[in-house]
């Protein structure tokens, strides 16, 4: 179990103010853990209240770098995962010389799912497609964000989150940007808002803690309250690479309080989803025959390895995971090599 700096339980309590993000839309809502308790669960108004329990969660993830296409697996439980689709590829790319690593999915308030990724790991762009029912999408689009970056060089890492205040999307990536000459280039949190996908905010610096990171990933919403930060920390040594936690005062930061580190060393690509009374947070661990981790919280102070109850399919890496709805849930389970007969348009 690992401890985090101590943060006072009436300040977690606060996470109870929050609206529910984008990945909840009405009426679909996190499933019951395994195991219940009595105890009121601190982190329900995030990710919303459990109205749905026979719905379940989908977890998007790519292979090696994405050369392949998106994967899908579903679990009913948060804990337990099964590959859509006979471990094929659910999503393939439209594009020539197209990656679509480390995707990550959401929910608009209107239903329509989005999906960015990564398009490519020598430029700054990252893909975009949309779906009204997890099977057909859109042709995809390629999104170059770094355009007024001088020096970028790759941009990685997607993610996004509606606020409902502002009515528009925070869009955030890793960008890797050129430093001086013979050194390493810099990674931060690069940040945009667009209210359609089409026209942006000019990038701009999210997170700068004055060392490498990547990887962030936002529990939260634009209303002021708190919110938390997952991130990687990219310092090879010492400490060795990890994931850790900052908060702020709503999901735009400013952030502070950064933890100790959540997992062990290698740890990578966090993705927290809502279970029992508390908050699972899965990550990549490459030198796992298993590939995935888990570890889990009631209070963001004390988290506890959850590694050996998860059984994740072996391969998948680098993902993001959503709350889906029994329809949803089924249609998946019966999804079947649909891309046989090659890409659809």
């Amino acid at each position: 179990m690992i401890f985090l700096r101590a943060r006072r339980l009436s300040i977690i309590a606060a996470l109870a103010t929050f609206l529910v993000p984008a990945s909840s839309s009405p009426g679909q809502v996190p499933a019951q853990a395994p195991e219940q308790s009595s105890k009121p669960n601190l982190l329900d108004r995030i990710f919303g209240s459990r109205q749905d329990p026979g719905g379940g969660w989908l977890f998007a993830g790519s292979k090696k770098d994405g050369e392949a296409g998106v994967y899908f697996a579903i679990s009913k439980d948060g804990y337990n995962w099964l590959y859509v689709n006979d471990g094929s590829p659910v999503v393939r790319q439209t594009e020539r010389d197209e990656l679509m690593r480390d995707p990550f999915i959401q929910r608009a308030p209107d239903g329509t799912l989005a999906l960015l990724w990564t398009w490519s790991t020598t430029s700054p762009a990252i893909g975009y497609s949309t779906s009204l029912d997890l099977v057909h999408w859109s042709k995809n689009r390629k999104l170059s964000l770094m355009a007024g970056i001088p020096g970028a060089l790759a941009a990685t890492s997607p993610s996004a989150y509606y606020d409902p205040a502002k009515k528009d999307w925070l869009v955030l990536w890793s960008g890797s940007v050129a430093g001086h000459p013979g050194s390493s280039p810099e990674e931060r949190i690069y940040s945009s808002t667009t209210t359609d996908f089409k026209q942006f905010t000019p990038a701009k610096l999210f997170f700068d803690p004055g060392y490498n990171v990547t990887d962030a990933t936002l529990i939260g919403s634009g209303m002021p309250g708190l919110s938390y930060m997952f991130f990687q920390d990219e310092r090879a040594n010492p400490p060795q690479k990890h994931i850790a936690a900052a908060e702020g005062p709503r999901m735009t930061g400013p952030w502070k309080a950064i933890s100790q580190p959540i997992a062990g060393a290698g740890a990578e690509s966090p993705a927290p989803l809502a279970v029992g009374n508390g908050l699972l947070v899965y990550y990549h661990q490459a030198r796992d025959p298993q590939g995935y981790g888990a570890a889990f919280t009631k209070d963001m102070e004390h988290w506890d390895d959850e590694s050996l109850r998860i059984s994740f399919p072996a391969g998948v890496r680098h993902g993001s995971v959503l709350h889906i709805t029994t329809d949803e849930y089924n249609m998946l389970h019966h999804y079947y090599r649909r891309y046989d007969a090659g890409l659809e348009k």
